[in-house]
């Protein structure tokens, strides 16, 4: 029974038989008639009762949602990056007015394909809140296999994003030849949808280059990198084939999303250091990665030679989010 139903069923005083023939009358002479109060006690009195048990619910209700919404929202620190994490209406900015931004280095134009090579890497997550460790229960794993796609040689690049919450699976076949996107289903288990990029004009790995006038994309400023965006954008592949050296700085234009423009992520080397995490200890390139509207960083350490992604770091208001290599495998396993 709803509110309207609850409504109907409080007293109303009967009108008198002569009640329509005054309204009549009145319409006519314009005056106005005072209809007959009968009854009007109770029903202010039922209808206050009514009105304020309203409102003491739907107070109960707003502040319970209030509490529910930024429990949420600090949850959401140790969650986020389990899911998509940036979607158009989100990411770009919606005002017409809103900045133009573009990358502040050269556009990165090409990758190098033998760096991707068949093989498993396993990531866990570590989020710290005020200095704590409070989760470690989410992992991501990136494996890549040699396949064919329309009998050409391919790469098939399956990544798994697994946490108490949410699992996402997200594959992507790309050429074996340049990287070029070439099918992609995404991004969970009931809600993959498939992509097609045989009618777009899509460079390796999502990568594109700005159109002559260019003038930029308008970037929601209040959107920063995280570590659910590097997956969802296969970034650790991306920065696993870019030409690495002291002090190298490229901006990667990238379009996954459809018919929207390429959105700008800068990508800076700014010094190298060793990283132990629990598959080993390496010599890192150590990289800073930042949407142009904003400038907050995500610091990414990369291996030397082999450059595989190690570390992850993402600061939050109160502490970091990290997700680390935990296991490698130089080939996948037999299926």
């Amino acid at each position: 029974m709803t509110w309207k139903d609850e409504l109907r069923t409080l007293p109303a005083p009967e009108p008198s038989g002569e009640l329509l023939r005054r309204i009549l009358a009145s319409r006519a002479a314009g005056v106005r008639v005072v209809l007959p109060g009968v009854g009007s006690r109770v029903w202010s009195h039922q209808f206050v009762r009514y009105a304020a048990g309203v409102v003491l619910v739907g107070s109960v209700a707003t502040f319970s949602a209030i509490r529910i919404r930024r429990s949420e929202e600090r949850a959401a620190k140790t969650a986020w990056e389990a899911r998509i994490p940036l979607m158009p209406a989100e990411l770009f900015a919606q005002e017409p007015g809103g900045r133009l931004v573009k990358g502040s280095y050269p556009a990165v134009r090409d990758l190098e394909p033998s760096s991707l090579e068949p093989g498993k890497w396993v990531y866990r997550k570590k989020v710290m809140i005020d200095g704590i460790l409070t989760d470690t229960a989410t992992t991501d794993t990136v494996r890549i296999e040699s396949t064919t796609f329309d009998a050409r040689p391919a790469l098939r690049i399956a990544s798994t994003w697994a946490s108490r919450a949410y699992v996402g699976l997200d594959t992507l076949i790309v050429s074996r030849i340049d990287l070029r996107p070439l099918r992609r289903w995404c991004c969970g288990h009931r809600t993959s949808r498939e992509f097609r990029f045989a009618d777009r004009d899509v460079g390796p790995l999502f990568l594109s280059q700005p159109a002559p006038g260019y003038a930029g994309t308008r970037v929601n400023p209040e959107m920063s990198l995280s570590v659910g965006f590097v997956n969802f954008l296969h970034l650790k592949p991306v920065l696993q084939a870019l030409p690495l050296r002291d002090r190298w700085e490229g901006s990667l234009y990238l379009s996954p999303l459809g018919p929207y423009d390429p959105f700008p992520v800068d990508v800076r080397v700014v010094g190298h250091d060793r990283q132990t995490v629990p598959a080993g200890t390496f010599e890192c390139w150590r990289l800073q990665l930042t949407l142009p509207a904003n400038r907050r960083a995500l610091t990414v350490w990369i291996s030397r030679g082999e450059q595989r992604v190690v570390r992850i770091r993402q600061e939050v208001s109160d502490g970091a989010i990290e997700e680390v290599l935990v296991a490698r495998e130089a080939t996948p396993p037999t299926p």
